[in-house]
C-alpha cells in the first residue's frame, strides 16, 4: 500500500485512510475515483480536517501549482 502524507497535518498514512483532492479550473475537487489529471493532494477522510484544508489556499496551490483557487466543492 502506498504511503501518502495530508497536507493538514503533515502525517503519513496509507492511501485507504485518505481523500486526494485535485485543483480543476481555480476548484478544489476531491477526486473519489482517483483518475483526475495533475497534481493531487491528500487529506484525511475526517469532516473536521476537511473543513480545515479551506484555510489553507495558500499551502495548496504553492504544493499542487496552482495559479488560483476559487472556490472548494463540497466533500
Amino acid at each position: 500500500m502506498p504511503i501518502r502524507t495530508s497536507i493538514v497535518t503533515g502525517k503519513k498514512y496509507e492511501d485507504s485512510v485518505l481523500q486526494r483532492f485535485t485543483v480543476q479550473a481555480g476548484v478544489v475537487v476531491f477526486d473519489k475515483d482517483v483518475k483526475n489529471e495533475g497534481r493531487g493532494g491528500y487529506v484525511e477522510k475526517d469532516p473536521e480536517k476537511m473543513a480545515r484544508l479551506k484555510k489553507l489556499k495558500g499551502k495548496i496551490k504553492y504544493w499542487l501549482k496552482a495559479p488560483d483557487i476559487k472556490a472548494f466543492e463540497d466533500y
